[in-house]
């Protein structure tokens, strides 16, 4: 695998091409193509090693980064434990490390995203408070989970086959139960993003809420409406509300199958 080491602005790309003609400007450098080669972009909070061909990175950097979407409702501070859920190559993890100096659990099933976040944390300098692992986070530990990859966008990869793309390619992940990771990590903080296994760990579990409710303050998860389970947004709301935990619930007005959860104490 070959790396091309130039450090390319992402934030500077976005303020001039914009988000989603970011394209133009690799081409112009000779960087995008339809093979392996890595480039590494620079923001204000990191470093990051990713292939030009996974377009969703660079809106995901724009996102968590620029836009600070995860972390709008409480101060963070390097007291705070934090689990990742669907850590892809290890963004949020780093710029949480970065900013607020807290200790990160970032959990990531698939192999080439992991191996990518391991080469991020190592990037960055981040190893003592980074751990990436490579598991997919379900209700019971020791089973493998089929996992579909999409080859263009790594944040697409999913349990789900048809979830946004009808993906030809899986790989087989270990599983580890969300109950070992709650007990052994004792969170404060959750981010998830795992394209639709949220409705399994956290809705279709309650003992799972009880466990958590324990250490965590705050959580902020990606919801995914999974159209061969027909969820309801509103539904998983309820069940934070239920546990007196506050909530807020936005829409996205321009893709009905995603939406985006706030809940904290």
């Amino acid at each position: 695998m070959n790396a091309k080491n130039l450090l390319i602005d992402v934030e500077k790309i976005i303020r001039i091409y914009g988000t989603d003609s970011y394209k133009r400007f690799l081409i112009k450098l000779g960087l995008w193509n339809r093979n392996d080669n890595l480039i590494r972009v620079k923001t204000k909070l990191g470093r990051f090693w990713l292939s030009p061909k996974n377009s969703s990175m660079f809106w995901a950097i724009e996102e968590i980064i620029g836009d600070n979407i995860y972390h709008n409702k409480i101060n963070i501070s390097n007291n705070d434990i934090i689990l990742d859920l669907g850590m892809n190559i290890g963004v949020y993890s780093i710029y949480a490390a970065n900013r607020y100096g807290a200790k990160v659990i970032g959990v990531e099933p698939v192999s080439s995203a992991y191996k990518l976040a391991l080469k991020n944390v190592s990037e960055n300098g981040l190893e003592k408070l980074i751990l990436p692992i490579n598991y997919a986070v379900a209700n019971r530990s020791g089973d493998e989970l089929k996992i579909w990859v999409d080859e263009d966008n790594d944040k697409l990869n999913s349990a789900y086959q048809d979830w946004r793309s009808n993906k030809k390619n899986y790989e087989l992940a270990k599983t580890i139960a969300f109950k070992e990771l709650l007990k052994k990590f004792k969170p404060t903080i959750i981010k998830c993003d795992i394209e639709g296994g949220e409705w399994k760990i956290f809705f279709e579990n309650k003992d799972n809420l009880a466990r958590m409710k324990k250490t965590v303050r705050y959580v902020v998860m990606e919801l995914h409406n999974i159209s061969e389970n027909n969820n309801n947004y509103h539904d998983m709301e309820e069940i934070f509300i239920d546990i007196n935990y506050k909530t807020q619930l936005i829409l996205n007005p321009n893709a009905s199958d995603i939406a985006l959860l706030y809940a904290w104490k």
